[in-house]
């Protein structure tokens, strides 16, 4: 279809005639937006292969950017299945949207998100999934809700902009109400509901739910400090404090070395073993698979047996599915780091495909780009580097595999052939981790943690927008040697670079020498040249 209209024949007729007049006009303007979008937040590193596989994956979100007349502007989750809304994927999504330079779709997405949950639910609750005619398909599963919190934040950090933390914050505060109340009815701080695995039966006390719970908590009391509510700041704060603790307890399987899919009773790990036994039985099985099947359906037999013999009342962390969000403790860095590192062994050794980790490690088919991306950004938070590319690599050698120019939802090669949440594991590691940038914009300020990969002697980000800033950033090492760049638009900024072992060594900043007393550099203006003697 070249031309339609929500409204008449005449209107589409119009929109038609308008597209053969100008279409001269329309070409250029298409050409420019999308040769400003190569531009912005481009990138410069060796490893080729991942800089195109970024470029297009901002390429990709354009692709994916729906304005609907009466609705507005947001990122649907893919093409060509699910070019619609959905709360689940927006929240990976625009943390990789805005660490690529592009808060402002961010936060029209987020807008939206947050006033259809409000027209829709009323108590905080986010939906999962908006078609383009505004039906509410699906008003929310318990893991969006949180989720949504933490984008909101990260929104919040890339742009400085107060005005739409102050829009989101009361729906967010209403949110968290509805998680520790409706959704926490044995009040032990878990929310219990189902969380992004679709698989039937588990809705329960869920680990990625009580993860992002806590994230939300974290950055909901940042919101409150920022907007004068020390009280809830600090019921907030103690709250996530509690939280994360019991996550690291509670969920944590010493003997196994990882985190349960969930916490709760016999009960209701039965009913999720009988849930995930009759989902297989549903799913497409082919005939050379059906030794596999056998396996599987035995494992889930003998699971259900298992169970059956605990004494009534039983509680405790759970195995049923090993899914893949059983990282998300290590993805958002609350995980002891003991722990973690025992964690991410293990999936890399046992759990992982040809392409990441396994959506469930009990059946061993399919891999995504958001459970590879979040592995791969677990790996960051521990500063595991080469660990962490390993993975993003798994997600670019899927590359232009069904569409050219882009990443399958399903590794390697089914699915959306183009989905918005994969540059979550695309630019959140180069951008956060790998160069290291990490915005205060509200702040004017910027910290700079730079870790390259063991086999990189330099990367690069040019024209990256932050807040009312443009940055610009490039890392060099010459032998034990090494040249840092930070150049910048605006005024007024601060900047730290931060390099682990500076301490007591000599650097230039601008030609002047001095020693280091701490591991940080304190920067201001906007031309700095860093080199480390």
């Amino acid at each position: 279809m070249i031309s339609g209209s929500t409204n008449n024949l005449e209107t589409a007729q119009t929109n038609y005639d308008s597209i053969l007049k100008n279409y001269k006009q329309f070409l250029n303007e298409k050409k420019q937006l999308y040769a400003a979008i190569i531009h912005r937040a481009r990138v410069e590193i060796p490893d080729k292969r991942l800089q195109q596989a970024y470029t297009w994956g901002k390429i990709n979100t354009e692709w994916l950017v729906s304005k609907l007349p009466g609705i507005g502007v947001f990122l649907g989750a893919g093409a060509i299945e699910y070019p619609w809304l959905f709360g689940c994927d927006n929240s990976y999504a625009s943390q990789g949207v805005v660490a690529s330079g592009n808060p402002e779709l961010a936060k029209s997405t987020l807008r939206l998100i947050k006033r259809i949950s409000e027209a829709t639910n009323g108590n905080g609750r986010i939906i999962h999934e908006m078609s383009a005619n505004g039906f509410v398909y699906n008003k929310g599963n318990t893991q969006e809700t949180p989720h949504f919190a933490l984008a909101v934040w990260k929104a919040f950090e890339w742009s400085g902009d107060k005005e739409f933390l102050r829009e989101m914050y009361p729906y967010i505060k209403k949110g968290i109400n509805w998680l520790l109340t409706e959704q926490d009815q044995n009040k032990n701080l878990f929310p219990e509901g189902y969380g992004i695995m679709e698989v039937k039966g588990l809705n329960a006390e869920l680990i990625d739910v009580a993860v992002y719970t806590q994230q939300a908590l974290e950055a909901a009391s940042k919101m409150a400090a920022l907007l004068n509510e020390p009280d809830v700041q600090h019921d907030y704060m103690q709250k996530a404090a509690l939280l994360k603790d019991k996550i690291n307890t509670l969920f944590w399987d010493n003997d196994e070395g990882s985190y349960c899919d969930f916490y709760g009773t016999r009960e209701q790990a039965l009913s999720v073993a009988k849930g995930a036994l009759e989902q297989l039985h549903q799913g497409v099985w082919h005939a050379d698979d059906s030794a596999l099947l056998h396996e599987k359906e035995k494992f889930y037999e003998q699971l259900v047996l298992k169970f059956s013999n605990l004494p009534v009342g039983t509680k405790k962390g759970w195995f049923t599915n090993k899914n893949w969000v059983i990282s998300t403790p290590a993805e958002m860095g609350i995980a002891p780091r003991e722990k973690a590192i025992r964690l991410l062994d293990k999936v890399r050794n046992e759990d992982c495909g040809d392409y990441g980790p396994y959506l469930s490690a009990v059946e061993k088919r399919y891999m995504m780009t958001i459970s590879t991306g979040v592995q791969a950004i677990a790996e960051c938070a521990y500063d595991r580097t080469d660990e962490a590319m390993w993975y993003v690599d798994k997600i670019v050698q899927t590359f232009s595999r069904v569409l050219p120019g882009s990443i399958s939802e399903m590794m390697p090669d089914y699915g959306c052939p183009v989905q918005a949440w994969t540059i979550y594991g695309l630019a959140v590691p180069l951008v956060t981790h790998v160069l290291g940038i990490s915005p205060d914009a509200y702040h004017k300020s910027v910290v700079i943690t730079p870790h390259l990969p063991s086999d990189w002697n330099h990367a690069a980000i040019y024209d990256l927008p932050i807040g009312n800033n443009t940055i610009s950033f490039a890392v060099e090492r010459r032998g034990y040697n090494a040249v840092y760049s930070i150049t910048s638009v605006a005024p007024g900024w601060k900047y730290s670079l931060k390099i682990n072992g500076l301490t007591g060594h000599k650097y230039k900043i601008n030609g002047k020498e001095f020693i280091a007393v701490a591991d940080e550099i304190d920067l201001r203006g906007t031309v700095n040249r860093i080199e480390l003697l």
